[in-house]
Parts: C-alpha cells; structure tokens; sequence
C-alpha cells in the first residue's frame, strides 16, 4: 500500500489516538505525492476530513500552502452544497410533521449532522428518506408540490407486487437545488436481493426508530443496531467502493460505543439474514481502518467457501472491485439452482427493475433495453 493511501485512511476518522497520531506524522515527514492524496481523497469522499486534521493541528507545517489552500476550497464547496442539502430537508421535513407523515432520514444529512457533528465534514449526495409505502402516493404530491420533479412514475412503484429490489424513487429539483431519494425499503438495488426483501421486517424497523432532528426539526432515524446494519449492507452492495461507506460505519461505532447492544446487532442480522453481509462489511472496515469490532467472530458464516477464500484476499490486499459484492450475495443463494437462479435474474431482471435503471415508464421497457443493459455492463 502507498504511504499516501496510508495518510488518508489514518485521516478518515474524527478522533485519532495517540499512536495513529504519531504514524500520521512519520509519514508526512517523508513528504508524500500531495497532488496523489488530494485526488485520491476527493474520491473517497474523505477530502473535508483530511483539511479539518491538517488544518486544526501542528502537521500544517509539513503541507505546501497550495495544497492546504485546495483542500480549503474542496471543504467550503462541500459545505455549501450541503448547506442547500439541509435547508431542503428541513422544508421536505416540516411539511411531513404538518401532513403527519412519518419518515427516516437515512444516511447522508443524519451522519453528517449527529455522527460527525460537523455537516460539512461528510459529502452528502442527495437526501435519503424512507417512508411507508403506504404514504407514497401523499408524499409524492408533496414532493411534487414542493417544486419536485419524479424521474419515473409512482405508480409503478405501487402495481409491482413485493418482493422487488428496486424500493425507491428520484425526484428532481426544478430549479438547482438538492435530489430528493425516497425509499420505502432497506434493501435498493438492482440485483435480484428478493429473498433479502422479504426477511427484512420493515415494521420491526419502524417501531424500533428514534426519534432525531435535522436542522432543528423533528424526524426518525433509525435505531442504533439498525442503522449499523444498514450501512454495511449499503457500503457491501456498492463494493465499498469510496472509504467514506467504511468511516460511516467506524464513527457509527465510535459514537454509540456502549450505547450499542452487540447482542441486539447479532440476533437482528441473524433475523434478516444479512448475517455474512455484516461480518463481511465489519472485516473489511476493520481491516482497512485498523480498528477491532466486538463480536465479530460471531458473525462469521460457517465453513469456508470459495467466496470466503476470494473475499479474504481481496481484503487483505484492500481491493474493492464492483464484482466483490455481486459474489458475497451469491454466495447466500442456496443451492445450485437458486444460484443459477440468481445469475439469470441479474442478466434479465424484470422491466420494473430495467424502468429504474434506464429512469423509463415501465411500458417503455423493450428488448432493446435488455440488450444495451448486457453490452453496458458485461462488455
């Protein structure tokens, strides 16, 4: 590993100890590739942290003023969007306590806000919210009135029968503004996770959330052990393919400490089973951010196969590649032929799920849509 990379994963975390402190400080010593970490940084979604350790410490010294001075500008251009980001959900949010609608805030604004403290710290791409399904035909008009814009049609989302992998809908500012992303379900992808729907219990997500604000205002997020889960079954599904998904879960487990009930975390992974995803998620978070997670072990799935074998170098060498995810999954399938199964579906998923990737009606859907989504993804 580069010394570079090395810098960067000891920069995103809010809190370094002593002796990560003490390495941070050998390393800038050996004056490291400056325009390879602001780069490198930006994409991992870690730049803002690294400005706020360089900047509030003595390693200023050791970083050339141009550089300090970009990283600077990367923070307060993160700062303003997310600035905008907030606002929005504040209104989004006031309307719903007025409409009684209850809702989430997933990911993004919550960590920002009440994990890091600080909302210019984390980049936050648009603003997730789950809602009952039940709501979203209310809170579609709401949206829409709000001066939002669907990129496909609600009522789709509610002829399809469940279970579909696809659970959430685009809207789109009129104006510049913030993407709103509205989920009725954990799971959001499309690869054929069906069986992974159907475990999830997402009443029993709804009585166990908490209630939080955003901005002052009122909302849900969710429970502590639901929240841990969620996010490396978010981080897992995309590969884990910026280190920001891995340093949510590290300050997630910073921030709960002994707030967090392990056994709670264990039995609801086991209830959803997303057992392998968590300990899948947790070992490479812990690998790569060096820090150890309790219970881990309890975590892991029994016996050791191929995909164990792959995900287990792949971990040791810190690769993160698209595929990774794509065969801890199939790995879940049980059986030869739910795995032959689960390889079809991905080929050939069903035209609600090709709607949302193509962001088309799904009476639009067509064989040629099947063909360019094989050629895009497969050649």
């Amino acid at each position: 590993m580069r010394k570079e990379d090395r810098l960067i994963f000891l920069f995103s975390r809010l809190n370094p100890d002593k002796y990560e402190i003490s390495r941070i400080e050998e390393l800038l010593k050996t004056r490291p590739d400056w325009d390879y970490i602001l780069e490198k940084s930006w994409n991992e979604g870690v730049s803002c942290l690294v400005y706020y350790h360089l900047n509030n410490s003595e390693f200023k010294a050791y970083v050339p003023s141009q550089y300090l001075e970009q990283l600077r500008n990367y923070y307060h251009r993160n700062s303003a969007r997310n600035m905008i980001i907030s606002g929005e959900t504040k209104k989004i949010l006031k309307i719903f306590n007025e409409e009684n609608i209850k809702a989430i805030v997933l990911k993004g604004i919550f960590l920002a806000e009440n994990i890091y403290k600080n909302i210019a710290f984390r980049p936050i791409g648009d603003i997730d919210i789950l809602v009952r399904k039940d709501d979203l035909s209310e809170v579609d008009k709401i949206l829409k009135s709000s001066g939002f814009l669907a990129t496909t049609n609600h009522r789709d989302a509610l002829s399809i029968a469940p279970p579909s992998p696809v659970n959430s809908l685009v809207y789109l500012k009129k104006t510049p503004g913030a993407v709103v992303h509205l989920h009725w379900h954990l799971i959001n992808t499309t690869w054929p996770l069906d069986s992974l729907v159907n475990k999830i219990d997402m009443e029993r997500i709804w009585s166990c959330a908490r209630a939080t604000r955003i901005g002052g205002i009122e909302a849900l997020t969710l429970a502590p052990e639901h929240l841990l889960i969620y996010l490396s079954q978010h981080s897992l599904t995309h590969s884990f393919d910026r280190l920001i998904l891995l340093a949510d879960i590290l300050e997630t487990l910073r921030h709960y400490k002994e707030r967090l009930d392990y056994e709670l975390v264990v039995g609801e992974a086991e209830r959803f089973n997303l057992s392998p995803v968590l300990f899948y998620s947790l070992s490479f978070a812990s690998n790569l951010l060096n820090f150890e997670i309790p219970e881990l072990e309890r975590l892991k799935p029994a016996g050791f196969s191929l995909s164990d074998r792959i995900f287990s170098l792949f971990m040791r060498k810190g690769v993160r590649h698209y595929w990774l995810s794509y065969l801890i999954y199939l790995s879940m399938e049980k059986g030869f032929f739910s795995k032959l199964s689960f390889m079809g579906r991905t080929l050939f998923p069903s035209p609600y799920v090709m709607g949302h990737n193509f962001a088309l009606p799904l009476s639009n859907i067509n064989a040629f849509h099947y063909y360019r989504r094989i050629v895009r993804n497969f050649f």
